[in-house]
């Protein structure tokens, strides 16, 4: 994904100027062609009118009426055309004519129409030579003649003494100037082409300087370890990130070596710590477990009622002091899962039964809700210290009698497990610390209890959240991988 997304930087770049360049070029050419195209063609008309009226101020207007039909031949016909034949080789038009107001033709340079003839073409001009005959000299637009090439006609009035319009010029003229014009749009498509040639070269190689060190910077936070420095010479803003880049890359060296170093003797800290706590705890319960056994020696020996009363008291202690112990050896070291497939109801049902028979929780219900067949993955012995730890909470937090409810099933694709009370419920003010080692508010206990099922189920790869409302209870819930860790 990142080297299509370098590619196309490169390309976009391209892209835009070649596009940038073809559009200034069109629309500029495209103004200029239409300019050059629109002066040259008014330059022609004015050529021609100026012909035409030079034409007409040339014709005696007695000499022109006494034409007629056959008339060819006579000399007046041919006074009158060489006169106009010689403005035509002058001017170099391709025609002059003169036609009467029917069209009819009275004179024509070429000799190509008799005196009298109706010239049809004229009716292609029928708006021009309204005008014309109204005294106002005219021009056509550009036409195609026979010969497949573009023409243009002007035609100026033949006026009598009295003013009155007797008569038409008529000037036709090839507009070889878009000869000019065409010749001028080839050369400017060439340029165009060169144009668009050079901008793509150029564009390739701003693209270029700025896309490379792109790509170092890419390379560089894409390695595997941390970013690395880019070796990049360049001016400008790209040479002043290149140099705040390898500034930033001293600092997180620097500090990933300074966390490394915290780390390790935090991790060394933390081993010496579990193995002279499980080494002390070892050699308190040694001692723990022989006086066990000569208070219970001790026991047979006393006869009397309240003897028997206090050593009952001092095994109890003795007990709760080992319980302690074992709870702190528990949270010391790693937990060390043997995952096995367990069967919920099962499980649950051995953590209520060992809850239950504890005689200090009276007129607690408990009710379950299992999924059937539902199966864990889990270590049965760790997970089992983990909800046991829950549920007992739960049920110290129901001194005046309750409701316990547990629900094992399938949840998100988690297996999900929900220990609910309607205890007196978690204080909002110590609610972030319930899982914090040797937190308690109880009068006697560890505090180890929740830290060491977060500890147990986190080993799994699972989660323990809660929600409380105070007076109301609290339900823990812990989410399980459903497949094999």
């Amino acid at each position: 994904m990142n080297i299509f997304f370098r590619k196309g930087l490169l390309f976009r770049f391209i892209l835009s100027y070649t596009i940038f360049i073809i559009a200034v070029f069109s629309i500029s050419g495209w103004f200029f062609y239409r300019y050059s195209e629109s002066t040259l063609e008014k330059e022609m008309e004015m050529r021609l009118l100026n012909t035409a009226e030079t034409v007409a101020s040339t014709i005696q207007v007695n000499y022109l009426m006494k034409l007629g039909p056959g008339d060819e031949d006579t000399p007046l016909h041919v006074f009158l055309i060489r006169n106009i034949e010689k403005i035509k080789d002058a001017s170099k038009v391709k025609d002059i004519f003169v036609f009467d107001r029917q069209n009819r033709v009275l004179l024509d340079a070429d000799r190509e129409a008799p005196i009298g003839k109706e010239y049809m073409l004229l009716k292609l001009d029928l708006a021009e030579l309204e005008t014309v005959w109204q005294g106002i000299p005219s021009a056509s637009t550009l036409y195609w003649g026979m010969d497949g090439k573009l023409y243009k006609s002007g035609y100026a009035p033949i006026k009598d003494e009295s003013g009155n319009v007797v008569a038409v010029v008529g000037i036709e003229a090839g507009a070889e100037f878009l000869g000019i014009v065409n010749k001028l749009r080839t050369q400017m498509f060439l340029i165009g082409l060169l144009s668009i040639a050079v901008a793509v070269i150029i564009s390739f190689v701003i693209a270029r300087s700025i896309v490379n060190p792109l790509n170092h910077f890419i390379y560089a936070i894409e390695a595997e370890a941390m970013p690395s420095k880019v070796d990049i010479k360049a001016g400008g803003e790209i040479g002043f990130l290149a140099e705040r880049f390898n500034q930033m890359v001293d600092k997180l060296n620097e500090k990933e070596r300074l966390l490394q170093s915290m780390y390790e003797k935090e991790k060394a800290r933390a081993d010496s710590i579990s193995e002279m706590s499980a080494s002390v705890a070892h050699e308190i319960r040694n001692p723990l477990g022989a006086i066990t056994g000569f208070v219970e020696l001790l026991e047979n020996k006393v006869a009397n009622e309240g003897g028997k009363a206090l050593i009952e008291d001092i095994i109890f202690e003795i007990k709760n002091l080992n319980h302690i112990v074992s709870d702190f050896l528990s949270f010391a070291k790693r937990p060390s899962l043997e995952i096995k497939e367990t069967d919920a109801e099962g499980f649950i049902d051995s953590i209520i039964n060992s809850a239950i028979a504890n005689r200090e929780f009276k007129d607690i219900k408990v009710e379950k809700t299992i999924t059937p067949n539902l199966r864990l993955h889990i270590d049965p012995i760790e997970m089992r210290k983990a909800v046991l730890n829950i549920v007992i909470n739960a049920m110290q937090s129901m001194t005046a009698g309750g409701a316990l409810t547990i629900i094992a099933e399938k949840k998100d694709g988690n297996i999900g497990l929900l220990i609910s009370d309607t205890g007196k419920g978690i204080p909002k003010e110590i609610a972030g610390r319930i899982f914090d080692p040797f937190f308690t508010t109880k009068e006697r206990g560890t505090g180890l209890g929740l830290a060491i099922a977060y500890k147990i189920i986190d080993a799994h790869k699972g989660t323990i959240t809660f929600k409380s409302e105070e007076g109301k209870g609290t339900t823990f819930i812990i989410s399980l991988p459903i497949r094999p860790i």
